[in-house]
């Protein structure tokens, strides 16, 4: 009996330093990529209210229906076409019990205009998936963490 419990606890504790050791390596891939980039910055945790011009949490709250359950980090890039933000939140999607990781991927136009053909264009690369506008915020979702092939690609 107990040696079965020291297993499980073995066990355990060997599937927490697992995933440890993914996230330090995921962090440090991050970081690595933003190093390489002038005008971009790693948020490792985001804090919300330190980004008051980027209105992450109505974006995420108006594509779920309700708040995130929590939010991680976030990548802010910024580029000649404007600025991209990618964030990292949890949520339940409809029809499941156990929740799940998404990315916010935002986009910041010089005005509503360009938001507004931005978003036409977005959608017609991505029909299946909804992509949403937000005054001069273009925005959609994907599932997962930010990834550095999420960055390279600025889905």
């Amino acid at each position: 009996m107990i040696s079965q419990t020291l297993v499980i606890i073995f066990v355990l504790i060997g599937v927490l330093a697992l995933g440890f050791l993914m996230e330090g390596r995921r962090r440090k891939a991050l970081e690595a990529w933003v190093l390489q980039r002038p005008g971009t910055r790693l948020f490792w945790p985001v804090a919300l209210q330190e980004h008051s011009g980027v209105p992450m949490a109505e974006m995420a709250e108006a594509m779920l229906g309700r708040a995130p359950m929590g939010w991680a980090s976030a990548v802010q890039v910024v580029e000649a076409e404007g600025e991209i933000w990618l964030a990292e939140f949890r949520t339940t999607l409809s029809g499941n019990e156990s929740s799940s990781w998404l990315t916010l991927i935002a986009r910041r136009c010089f005005d509503e205009d360009a938001a507004t053909a931005m978003q036409a264009e977005m959608q017609r690369g991505q029909p299946d998936d909804p992509v949403h506008r937000l005054g001069r915020w273009v925005y959609h979702r994907r599932k997962g963490l930010i990834t550095v092939a999420m960055l390279d690609s600025r889905v």
